[in-house]
Parts: C-alpha cells; structure tokens; sequence
C-alpha cells in the first residue's frame, strides 16, 4: 500500500522511508532504539488542504497515514504521541526530502 498522496507530491518521500526501514530489520530496530520517538509530519499543499503522516520509531519502525500510529490517539490518554511534530509547506518539504533521502 502506497502512502503517496497525489494531492502532496512530497509525499512520495514517506513511501522511501517506509521502503528503507522495512528492508532492513537491523537497520530498523537501531533506528527505533536511537530515536525513540513518532514523528508526526502535517502538510499543507497550495490549495490549503491539510494530510498527515507518522514515522513511528518508538515501537514499530514504519510509517503510516495519520498524526499516530493506528490503534493510538494523537495526543490521547494512554499514548502521549506524537513525541515530534512537524508542519510544513508540502512545496518545502518535497526539496527538503529528496535532498535528504537522494534519488
């Protein structure tokens, strides 16, 4: 399943880092002990519309849609997460990525 939206071209980005961690389970659990954090990311394209996605590197090491990993609520009771978010521009986050993730 994709998490490409064609509304948020710089979405493409999530499917990469979801791509990286599941491909290797070493790299991905050294990630999750690193970080141990989920990492929502709002973005907002030039028609104002509003998606959003979390890299959850606190327990599973993936990426999905949404501000929390599922079964977790966004800043609810029993899951304080996010732990990190982050708002931008989809037209500043595409640049940003692709200069960071590489072809």
């Amino acid at each position: 399943m994709s998490l490409k939206s064609d509304s948020f071209p710089s979405s493409a980005a999530f499917d990469v880092i979801h791509s990286s961690l599941q491909s290797d389970d070493g790299g991905r659990k050294d990630a999750v002990k690193q970080a141990n954090a989920i990492f929502a990311f709002k973005l907002k394209n030039k028609e104002g519309q509003e998606e959003a996605w979390n890299i959850d590197l606190k327990e599973k090491g993936a990426v999905t849609k949404g501000e929390a990993p599922e079964g977790k609520k966004a800043n609810g009771e029993s899951c304080p997460c996010p732990n990190r978010r982050v708002y931008m521009q989809g037209r500043i986050f595409e640049p940003t990525a692709v200069e960071r993730l590489g072809p």
